[in-house]
C-alpha cells in the first residue's frame, strides 16, 4: 500500500504568516519523516530531502503558507535501515 504524503494538507492554525525552516522540519516529523535536510526556502515554498515512513529517500516540496507537501519524488533508498 503506497504511502499517502498529501494528506493533512490543511493550514496551519494561524497560517497567514510564512513558516520558518523549524516549523517545517517539526510538521515532517510528525509525519513519520526523519534524517531531514535542512529546508532551502523557494519562494514560498520550501525544498528538502528526507528519509519518508517507509525507508524510502525523498526531495520534498513543501507550502511555506499550510506546511503541506504539495509534491514529492523518491530519490532512492536509506541504507541504514
Amino acid at each position: 500500500m503506497p504511502y499517502d504524503y498529501y494528506s493533512q494538507r490543511g493550514l496551519v492554525a494561524g497560517g497567514h504568516k510564512p513558516l520558518g525552516s523549524s516549523e517545517i522540519v517539526s510538521s515532517l516529523q510528525a509525519k513519520g519523516f526523519r534524517d531531514i535536510s535542512p529546508p532551502q526556502h523557494r519562494g514560498s515554498t520550501y525544498i528538502t530531502e528526507a528519509t519518508g515512513p517507509r525507508g524510502e529517500r525523498v526531495r520534498l516540496i513543501i507550502n511555506g503558507k499550510s506546511g503541506g507537501i504539495d509534491g514529492v519524488r523518491a530519490i532512492g533508498f536509506d541504507d541504514r535501515r
